[in-house]
């Protein structure tokens, strides 16, 4: 993170980035949540300094706001007197928000803005964090300049590829941290940024870091099928009056992958238009409810991943702002041995010494695509369920193999024995083929 932003806690007034009528209110809210507390427990509870809370204390003490109970030490021991909780319920109607403080928009702004991803990869350190998958070098020298330009991604291909854990791992090549806010106040108003299913906080956190923010590595948010235009907006909860932060702005300084692109109840085109502009400009616009409209940093790489034919989801405008276009095919002889070999190893299962001939025959007899990734470990762990059901030891024999092609192509034996598919032998027809555009035909979709 950079040194160039001052995120040590302020301990007054003066070194606060937010308005100290902010402070009030939340001092008012939490001790009327609470009943009883103290200066030192609402320092804890709203990340601020003890210093800024106790002038808190003593303007609304000094306003007969609070009542004092008694003394432990140097921290007072208060409660809401009558008039306070009335000023606290009058305050509570506007915002029930009682969390830890915001940092203001402006104060956010810039450290988006120092926190860009500097970091840049070769070959061997792609490799290193590529070492789990079995991933052609090919490949490799593709995913390594893109990660560096820092520029949008789209992988497309036949399912099964290993698209998915290809974006997924270009997450890894993060090795520093950064800083996110547990909330920012715009317009006065609260909005939730820090998001513990998606922030992963590092393990030890800088002892000067002003709590109201957490260090953390850098972010990857996942969105599938069941993203909503709403998910890309601010969402307004009119209980709390609190926002929540769009995915977009969670994974601001890290990546943000939008997988099955395609098949999201929002069309392609609402969101490559919701985006276009971002994705140019590097730069976002939300709006509250009461109108208000500001700008936002869009600071993060965006995967598309998708086994939809690309000519049907974007028009050239949309692939000119897509920099990178991957195209993930299915792999090598010697590649789908590799794979074969980590999945029975992984899944506890034995191989004979026909296993991978077995394997690839099966494969090839029922998709014409070919040799898909995932297929070592979907024909693999079927194949142990069914020799646990035999009672018999997990080996990877032709019994074992055929037994689970049957299965996972859902194939019914025909009266001379021989199966046909109930899904069919070929992808379906919305699935990119073999024969799906290579990136250099991608690119000719784009007009000059």
């Amino acid at each position: 993170m950079s040194t160039e932003l001052d995120v040590s806690t302020p301990v007054n007034r003066e070194r606060l980035d937010i308005p100290f009528n902010v402070v009030l209110d939340l001092v008012l809210r939490k001790t009327m949540s609470e009943d009883t507390t103290s200066i030192y427990r609402l320092s804890k509870a709203l990340g601020l300094s003890t210093g800024i809370v106790g002038e808190a204390f003593e303007e609304l003490r000094g306003k007969k706001l609070l009542d004092v109970k008694s003394l432990a030490g140097s921290d007072y021991i208060f409660t809401l007197t009558q008039l306070g909780r009335e000023e606290a319920r009058y305050r509570a109607d506007s915002c029930q928000y009682t969390g830890i403080a915001p940092v203001s928009l402006t104060t956010y702004v810039k450290a988006v803005a120092l926190q860009r991803v500097s970091v840049r990869v070769n070959r061997h350190s792609i490799r290193a964090a590529f070492s789990d998958l079995v991933v052609e070098d090919e490949m490799l020298d593709q995913l390594g300049p893109a990660f560096n330009s820092q520029h949008s991604v789209f992988f497309y291909g036949p399912a099964g590829t290993g698209k998915t854990s290809l974006a997924e791992r270009l997450a890894r090549l993060y090795t520093d941290w950064v800083i996110i806010p547990h909330a920012i106040l715009v317009d006065g108003q609260y909005v939730s940024v820090f998001d513990p299913i998606v922030h992963e906080p590092i393990s030890d956190q800088p002892e000067s870091l002003d709590p109201r923010w957490v260090a953390c590595k850098r972010p990857l948010v996942v969105a599938g099928g069941e993203l909503e235009g709403s998910a890309l907006s601010l969402t307004f909860d009119p209980a709390s009056k609190v926002y929540t932060a769009p995915l977009q702005v969670k994974a601001n300084n890290g990546m943000f992958l939008i997988d099955d692109f395609g098949r999201q109840v929002m069309t392609p085109e609402q969101l490559l238009n919701r985006w276009i502009y971002p994705l140019a400009k590097r730069m976002d616009f939300l709006q509250l409810t009461n109108g208000t409209k500001f700008a936002m940093p869009f600071e993060l790489m965006v995967a598309f991943s998708t086994n939809m034919d690309p000519g049907a989801l974007g028009d050239d405008a949309f692939f000119r702002r897509i920099k990178n276009k991957v195209y993930v095919g299915p792999v090598s002889d010697e590649s789908f041995d590799k794979i074969v070999v980590m999945a029975t190893r992984s899944l506890g299962v034995a191989l004979t010494p026909d296993s991978g001939s077995i394997i690839k025959r099966l494969c090839r007899e029922r998709d014409p695509i070919g040799l898909r990734a995932n297929y070592p470990w979907d024909l693999s762990s079927l194949a142990v369920s069914i020799c646990e059901y035999e009672d018999r030891l997990p080996i990877l024999d032709e019994r074992a193999l055929t037994s689970a092609a049957r299965v996972y192509w859902g194939e019914m034996a025909s009266e001379q024995g021989r199966g046909r598919s109930v899904m069919g032998s070929g992808p379906r027809t919305h699935e990119a083929t073999a024969e799906a555009p290579t990136a250099a035909e991608l690119m000719a979709l784009v007009r000059d």
